[in-house]
């Protein structure tokens, strides 16, 4: 997992992923406002795989996963 620490390459590993996979589910579609507010926080970070994105935000004792990806089914994916 490595934090985003710039809106431009949080668009940046969007876009390529789409590129990459074509048609894509998300649950984070037109957030970018509360997704940049996340990125000054130094509270955004990303995983990526060959099915697509995983951003966590950095809730203390919890986190909270917006996926950008090819497949409707996640495989649980480890913090770490």
């Amino acid at each position: 997992m490595e934090l985003v620490s710039d809106f431009a390459v949080y668009k940046m590993m969007i876009h390529e992923n789409r590129q990459k996979q074509g048609r894509i589910q998300s649950n984070f579609l037109y957030m970018s406002e509360i997704m940049r507010r996340y990125i000054d926080e130094r509270r955004l970070y990303l995983q990526q795989s060959e099915k697509g994105l995983a951003f966590y935000v950095d809730e203390k004792k919890l986190q909270t996963v917006f996926f950008l990806g090819k497949t409707k089914r996640l495989r649980r994916i480890s913090k770490g």
